[in-house]
């Protein structure tokens, strides 16, 4: 999510990413948004030598056919609907199930 945020805002400080997720129910510390703009910039490179790390590398892109799911947007999905439910994780839990069994 952290990623994701900041490719989208690429002059955003430190702060403010911390206050935006802060404001969206998610704690995280600066530490930990300084950590992925490292890897972001510096990400670690796999040793052409090793040959596992290369049936690896091919194995995870034969898999990866699923377009990836962006796992913040479910998240605040997530939330709405539980909001939407009156917080009740039971009743929500309930609307997913009859939801599974209108879409099968």
């Amino acid at each position: 999510m952290v990623r994701d945020y900041l490719a989208a805002n690429n002059d955003a400080d430190t702060n403010s990413v911390v206050e935006h997720f802060k404001s969206e129910g998610i704690e995280i510390n600066e530490q930990f948004v300084y950590q992925t703009r490292t890897h972001i910039k510096n990400p670690k490179k796999r040793s052409s030598t090793n040959p596992k790390a290369k049936s690896f590398a091919k194995a995870k892109a034969k898999t990866s056919s699923k377009p990836k799911m962006d796992h913040y947007d479910s998240l605040v999905a997530a939330k709405r609907l539980l909001e939407s439910v009156g917080g009740d994780l039971g009743q929500a839990k309930k609307s997913l199930d009859t939801l599974t069994k209108l879409i099968s």
